[in-house]
Formats: C-alpha cells, sequence, structure tokens
C-alpha cells in the first residue's frame, strides 16, 4: 500500500513537472501551424466586425474561417483588435481561436499584427492549444465592407 502511493506520488510529480515544462500533454504533440487566408469583413453599425473567408492551412488543409471582432482606438492612433474565431476543416472539425493585436492605418486600410492562441474545438481539436503570429493587411472596398489576408506561423497541439 505505502509503495503503490510513494508510486502514485511520484507519477504526479513527473506529469506536474512535465506540464510545467510546456511538455503537450498525452495524446497530444506540438506540431507547426502556418498558411495564409483570404477574408471579407463587414462593419455593423455598433462597430462589431464580422469576418467570414478561406484560409489553407497546415494540418486543417483549405478551411473556411469565420470570426467577430472589435477594434478600440489607442490614444497613439492605432487600433487594439480582439477577435474570436472559428477554423472549420473539411471534414468538418472546428478549432477555436482568440486574437489579441494592434492596427495601423496606411493609404488603403489597415496593416495588422496579431497574436492568435489555440482554444480547443471539436474532433481532433477538442483539446488544442498553442499560438501563432498572424501578419495581415485590410482594406475597403465600401465605408463598411472590405477585403483582407493574412500569413500566420507557429505552433499548435492535438
Amino acid at each position: 500500500m505505502l509503495g503503490t502511493r510513494f508510486l502514485i506520488a511520484i507519477a504526479t510529480g513527473a506529469a506536474a513537472a512535465l506540464a510545467a515544462a510546456g511538455v503537450a500533454p498525452a495524446g497530444t504533440a506540438d506540431r507547426p501551424m502556418s498558411g495564409s487566408c483570404d477574408t471579407t469583413f463587414s462593419i455593423s453599425n455598433t462597430g462589431v466586425i464580422s469576418i467570414t473567408g478561406t484560409c489553407l492551412l497546415t494540418h486543417l488543409g483549405r478551411a473556411s474561417y469565420t470570426a467577430t471582432q472589435t477594434a478600440v482606438p489607442n490614444p497613439d492612433g492605432t487600433l487594439h483588435l480582439t477577435i474570436t474565431g472559428f477554423y472549420t476543416a473539411a471534414n468538418g472539425d472546428i478549432l477555436r481561436s482568440t486574437l489579441d493585436g494592434t492596427a495601423r492605418f496606411t493609404a488603403t486600410g489597415v496593416a495588422y499584427s496579431t497574436t492568435e492562441t489555440f482554444t480547443g474545438g471539436t474532433g481532433r481539436f477538442a483539446d488544442a492549444s498553442g499560438s501563432d503570429a498572424d501578419e495581415g493587411v485590410a482594406a475597403f472596398t465600401g465605408a463598411t465592407t472590405g477585403t483582407s489576408s493574412f500569413v500566420t506561423s507557429g505552433q499548435i497541439a492535438y
């Protein structure tokens, strides 16, 4: 009995040490994540920005993308961006993400940089984690509509 408790204590301590070291949980593996997306956006009269598009991403292939974004002006003239997004792979598995970043105005729209954090999903992405960096540009095609494209690179575990 004492030996069993000792082994459980050692196993628990080892699991905690691995988690603290950033090692992916059993059944998951850190993998490179990269790709690109082309989207359209529309700004509602409340200021919420709806985004839809198509992406080509490692681990998802051709995927659809939907997101909701808010943009808050910063004192320095840039914008603080927060986004909740969903990638849907061809087989229906969904990868959920949150993004936080900054945009600056350009002659034709905005250029932006965000950090994306993967927060689970469905199917093989149910326990997904990781993050990547996104760089993109958005251009207005109307008063409240436009197009955007971005590239992404980072890590994902699932």
